[in-house]
């Protein structure tokens, strides 16, 4: 009978240990839940923004925000189990499910986190405050039509050969803006920035450099499709050259998927072909659409620069030198 006792007395030991682990994870999670929400409250979303990304309704959040999750943090004084803490706590209100609510809570915390990363990574929302309103009208049509991943394909700027690396075009949701992110962390410069659509025939996208968010990189201009199941998009890149003058040329973005993770984006090369050398898998109508050095317009660094009639005869001539020395 004796090891009976025994073994019924660790049982309970177990289960009383398995109940207090339980609810400190819950309470942790609580707490996290919490600051994060109070965080993008403070950095001026509102509720009902929070609840939409999150999937649930705003009196949900709501009653989780103001009454449930605190209760679990700072239970009474009086003295009960840490399984009763929640009960009671969800008990306070009649319209949320605990079981759903402690299964998807550090879902909820995992959204709120990128949410929050996203604010703080994107220094660059100061310089969207003149595009608001045509960003914002420019946003549904985009989240429907545009979203995912695409190869980009450019004349490089410091050398004569074709750069192919990805760009990720997604939606953040939250702010109703549509993120581009040309190369990752295998491209030597990579730029973020947004897109927006300029009248009903072009889409700009404004990019900066991902290193330094104080300088603009680039800036895209697109003809918009007409059609919602279209291969690739083709256009106009303006950028800065490798003399830190203005460089303009072909861009064409042909589509891979309409979705693809930020972790998979993260993993692609970036490439670098000569035009007689790229692979077979890649379209040779695109490569002869972006190579002829006559579709590139490119400004040059004069040494000692006069700002007058002269500079346009001297860098007239630069180009003309480079381009027959290639």
């Amino acid at each position: 009978m004796a090891w009976i006792t025994y073994a019924f007395y660790w049982t309970g030991m177990n289960n009383l240990k398995n109940r207090y682990t339980t609810y400190m994870q819950t309470k942790e999670q609580a707490l996290e839940f919490l600051n994060l929400v109070k965080g993008l409250k403070d950095n001026g979303h509102k509720m009902q923004e929070i609840s939409n990304v999150l999937g649930m309704h705003p009196p949900v959040l709501s009653s989780l925000y103001k009454t449930v999750l605190p209760a679990i943090i700072q239970p009474s004084t009086e003295s009960i189990s840490e399984d009763k803490v929640t009960d009671k706590a969800f008990g306070l209100v009649n319209n949320i499910s605990k079981d759903k609510t402690l299964r998807n809570l550090a879902t909820y915390v995992s959204t709120l986190k990128s949410i929050s990363e996203e604010k703080n990574n994107s220094q660059n929302l100061q310089f969207y405050d003149p595009y608001k309103k045509v960003v914002a009208n420019s946003y549904s049509f985009m989240c429907s039509n545009l979203l995912g991943l695409y190869d980009c394909f450019t004349h490089s700027s410091n050398s004569n050969t074709i750069k192919h690396e990805p760009l990720l075009i997604s939606d953040k949701s939250i702010r109703k803006y549509v993120e581009v992110n040309k190369g990752n962390k295998f491209s030597q410069f990579p730029m973020e920035g947004f897109m927006f659509l300029c009248g009903s025939h072009m889409i700009t996208i404004h990019l900066f450099d991902s290193k330094d968010d104080i300088q603009e990189a680039g800036m895209l201009q697109l003809i918009q499709p007409f059609m919602k199941d279209f291969k690739l998009l083709r256009g106009i890149y303006l950028s800065l050259g490798f003399s830190r003058a203005p460089i303009a040329r072909r861009v064409v973005l042909s589509k891979v998927s309409a979705q693809c993770s930020r972790e998979e984006f993260n993993e692609i090369p970036t490439k670098y072909y000569q035009k007689d050398d790229c692979p077979s898998d890649i379209c040779k109508e695109i490569i002869d659409y972006i190579s002829d050095q006559n579709d590139i317009i490119e400004c040059f660094s004069l040494p000692h620069p006069a700002f007058d009639v002269q500079d346009l005869v001297k860098e007239k001539s630069m180009v003309h030198k480079f381009r027959s020395e290639l």
